[in-house]
């Protein structure tokens, strides 16, 4: 489980992906505020922890359940993202409500970039034979 902040450190969620973790809580306290108070920056939260969400849970191999205060006019709804990224469940902002997300953590879904991901971890950054030659040399040319 991370709290609030962490989601803005990537590197804890590659710990968490070397460590195998396959389910994630990321927890929010982002509400309880009135209505005549949200503003634009409220709104951008909707966008933004979603789509990091997304990300770590593919680039991760992870699911993650992400919750927010059940406060009313919070500034995102709580939802679920599936192992690929994608969002399998949400809530409606401002409403009360209660998401229930079904895993079958027996289901395998592909991950093509496992193999590649592992190497990139170890520091290898090529397909496996590193090629030399003068436009790979000059970084500063094309």
């Amino acid at each position: 489980m991370q709290i609030c902040h962490d989601f803005r450190y990537q590197e804890t969620y590659r710990e968490h992906y070397r460590r195998g973790v396959k389910l994630m809580f990321q927890a929010f306290q982002m509400g309880g505020r009135k209505k005549s108070q949200i503003d634009n920056n409220d709104r951008k939260w909707e966008d933004i922890v979603p789509a990091t969400m997304q990300t770590y849970a593919a680039n991760n191999g992870m699911r993650i359940s992400v919750t927010n205060t059940c406060r009313k006019y919070s500034s995102l709804p709580s939802f679920f993202v599936e192992l690929g990224g994608v969002i399998t469940g949400r809530l409606r902002n401002h409403v009360p409500g209660v998401l229930i997300s079904t895993m079958d953590m027996d289901t395998y879904l592909p991950d093509p970039s496992r193999p590649w991901r592992q190497r990139a971890m170890r520091g290898i950054y090529h397909s496996g034979t590193l090629k030399k030659d003068k436009r790979t040399e000059c970084r500063t040319t094309y």
